[in-house]
């Protein structure tokens, strides 16, 4: 009897975890696609440059994820850090650091590519703006974790 409601048990957290990445993933694509909205509205595209930075943005998002994925199988399959060998630590550490290599050989080619149709100026313009939209959505949600954990203190400026 305990075998069954262990095995009930097990199936209902995946379950929950499954649906709980399902809208994890909701998420990000709605804030990409905002984002991209963003970036055309700040830097004025028109029509057909819009729809090729959305397009070439698409497909390095996905490819980004795709990276992330990798690692994340990586580290999630090691269990027992004090169980490995130092080959089968040096192999994991050699698998992450060409995720690494090819994550940011990605990122150079994505703005390499976008150089073909944007200027310097507005690739800038794409980073800071990036980095400015990933700070903002990390305090929002590092303010709202810390409001749901009760220990937030906004900080004085």
């Amino acid at each position: 009897m305990k075998h069954i409601v262990i095995v009930f048990l097990l199936f209902g957290l995946m379950f929950s975890q499954n649906k709980q990445h399902k809208k994890m993933n909701l998420r990000h694509h709605k804030m990409d696609k905002i984002e991209r909205l963003k970036i055309i509205e700040v830097l004025g595209l028109n029509e057909e440059t819009a729809v090729k930075f959305i397009n070439l943005h698409k497909e390095m998002r996905n490819k980004f994820y795709l990276l992330r994925t990798k690692k994340r199988e990586i580290l999630n399959s090691i269990h027992e850090i004090q169980s490995l060998s130092e080959k089968e630590a040096e192999q994991y550490v050699v698998k992450l650091q060409n995720l690494e290599k090819e994550t940011l050989l990605l990122r150079n080619n994505f703005i390499s590519d976008m150089s073909k149709f944007l200027t310097y100026k507005q690739i800038l313009e794409i980073m800071i703006f990036e980095k400015k939209f990933r700070d903002e959505i990390t305090n929002y949600f590092m303010k709202r974790r810390g409001r749901m954990k009760g220990n937030f203190t906004p900080k004085k400026q």
